[in-house]
């Protein structure tokens, strides 16, 4: 081992000299889940000129009992904390009104989810924030974070990402795993697949093609097979995944937070305003408010206070929908011309100004098609709707399974 680990060093020499040991066993469905981010080794293009943007990233989760993928987010901003939570959120929910909002209802079955009881992922930083640790400590995930530099802790979802990659390598346009690999091949001119498109197929991929395949790691049963077993009781019935009761205080309980107190012109928060009506039996109350938003659209944020928590949106309610990259961004273009926004009403000018060179520079730019394409859409793809209490509650039928 120890010439190994001179001539290998530490990666390979434990992969190839370390003894054959598996170092993380799960006994049910999400007892141990892995999560992990990878860009994916395929050019996509934009839905609407079809040229090239570049390269998505996609954050991944595993169930190391079944094998199933659990859920996942993919786009075009490098991972950061609102990636983690959106993953959770898809890991955790059941995915009906997901394979509606991307036209695959009814094409194909997607059954996986619940609650994890154990989350395993390496020491980046989207994984160490206080607020995502915190939410997993309020619903009872555990995390465990892998030893500093021992990637095979992380087996199940590395192995996962590598046979997800060999199948994206069958499609048009990809860049394979390495220069060496792609040779002369013109990834670009071959590129084809819109984010949207890449989506569908990605879905298709698990849900038909992986989830039903044989897997040697589970005694040669289909991931689906092993999952669907474990949830037929003793006498037969279905029985639930642990549930999440409340999806949107799960899902905001892991965005990005900021303490801040509420004064009577409402919340500051990046040098934006927000303010609502609900906020007045907080103004100047001498207390630090926890303030939760998405790095995706700043056009609203979420005071959480008694246990729940209250939108609040942009003084100025026109605005469409921005992001954090944006607003540094246009800051930092203003300060390299010696310039200062006085008002968020000329910050906002600036930034539409800039949205639409950003846009024509896309016609010939790749840089600046690949920005176009992280600016968020005008309807937010990931709403987080209210419920309507006018509309009487339904239990669960039993016929769909049994709730524990």
């Amino acid at each position: 081992m120890h010439v190994a680990l001179k001539r290998l060093g530490s990666n390979e020499a434990h992969a190839t000299q370390a003894p054959s040991v598996r170092g993380v066993e799960a006994t049910y469905p999400l007892e141990i889940v892995q999560i992990d981010h990878a860009i994916i080794d395929l050019m996509v293009v934009s839905a609407l000129t079809r040229q090239v943007i570049g390269r998505p990233w996609i954050t991944l989760a595993i169930d190391v009992f079944s094998r199933c993928v659990v859920g996942y987010y993919m786009s075009f901003d490098p991972p950061d904390q609102t990636s983690v939570a959106l993953t959770l959120e898809h890991s955790c929910l059941p995915k009906e009104k997901w394979l509606r909002s991307i036209n695959l209802d009814g094409k194909v079955k997607y059954p996986i989810f619940g609650k994890m009881a154990r989350i395993a992922w390496d020491n980046a930083k989207t994984f160490k924030t206080a607020s995502i640790l915190a939410q997993c400590e309020r619903y009872g995930i555990e995390v465990r974070p892998r030893p500093v530099r021992r990637p095979h802790y992380g087996a199940y979802i590395e192995r996962y990402i590598g046979t997800m990659m060999g199948a994206v390598h069958l499609l048009p346009g990809t860049t394979f795993s390495n220069s060496k690999r792609r040779g002369d091949y013109p990834s670009e001119k071959k590129a084809m697949l819109s984010l949207a498109e890449l989506e569908q197929w990605l879905a298709l991929e698990i849900a038909g093609v992986y989830h039903n395949s044989p897997h040697r790691g589970i005694g040669e049963k289909t991931p689906a097979q092993v999952w669907a077993e474990y949830w037929i009781n003793g006498q037969g019935a279905l029985r639930f995944p642990p549930m999440i009761g409340d999806p949107r205080d799960f899902t905001l309980g892991f965005l990005p937070v900021a303490d801040r107190r509420i004064g009577r012109a409402g919340i500051q928060l990046h040098s934006m305003h927000y303010w609502d009506p609900a906020l007045t039996p907080f103004i100047n109350d001498g207390i630090e408010h926890r303030i939760h938003f998405s790095q995706r659209d700043l056009t609203k944020v979420y005071l959480y206070a008694a246990g729940d928590y209250i939108d609040v949106p942009l003084l100025d309610r026109s605005r469409a929908p921005f992001s954090l990259w944006e607003l540094r961004d246009i800051r930092s273009h203003m300060r390299e011309q010696g310039r200062k926004a006085a008002s968020e009403s000329e910050l906002f000018d600036a930034l539409e100004l800039q949205r639409g060179l950003l846009l024509e520079a896309a016609k010939t730019s790749k840089h600046a098609r690949r920005k176009a394409a992280r600016l968020p859409p005008t309807l937010p793809k990931n709403v987080l709707t209210e419920v309507d209490y006018t509309l009487p509650a339904h239990p669960i039928p039993t016929s769909h399974g049994v709730v524990e």
